[in-house]
């Protein structure tokens, strides 16, 4: 059976921390780097003021780190309406989060899980100037997100790996 190419994604922020501080490796199939650089593991630090202006941890869930058995599995989406040529990871399905998910919308609600988290660009808007784009994805910035999906063929399965790099407990503070 071949090996699939992972990425490893390392938490050093929380998001309170604007811009892109948390780091990505994506591994080959032989062990090697094809590509690092920053990334964000992070939900946006608020909702957008057009949707009330919570901070995160009221609004969004937070992925949990990954047991190096267990990663999260990943497949490129070749057209999403939203974010383009992204990767949806497990299928949309229910990942780990840290702490009861707090979105109301979402069929997690109230559960340590939370769904249909995708790896896009970054972006903001008026509403979130200093936003990512994300209400729990994982982001890119722009000027590295093409280099970084040109990593994977449309078809590929892709191992998932995160880790925890902060001292983060589930009341939403830093020890």
């Amino acid at each position: 059976m071949a090996k699939n190419k992972s990425i490893v994604l390392d938490r050093y922020t929380l998001p309170d921390i604007l811009g892109y501080q948390d780091k990505f490796s994506i591994i080959g199939k032989d062990d090697q780097i094809l590509l690092h650089g920053f990334c964000s593991t992070n939900p946006n630090a608020r909702m957008p003021i057009s949707k009330g202006g919570k901070p995160w941890q009221e609004s969004y869930a937070l992925i949990a780190c990954t047991h190096p058995d267990a990663p999260l599995w990943g497949q490129i989406v070749p057209n999403h309406d939203r974010y383009k040529r992204c990767i949806l990871i497990n299928a949309g399905g229910p990942i780990p989060t840290v702490y009861p998910n707090p979105n109301t919308k979402s069929k997690y609600y109230g559960q340590y899980l939370a769904g249909e988290i995708f790896i896009h660009c970054g972006f903001s808007d008026e509403s979130t100037p200093a936003g990512r784009g994300s209400s729990g994805c994982i982001t890119l910035p722009s000027h590295m997100y093409k280099l970084f999906m040109n990593q994977f063929k449309t078809d590929e399965i892709i191992n998932i790996f995160i880790s925890d790099k902060t001292n983060f407990t589930a009341k939403g503070k830093q020890q």
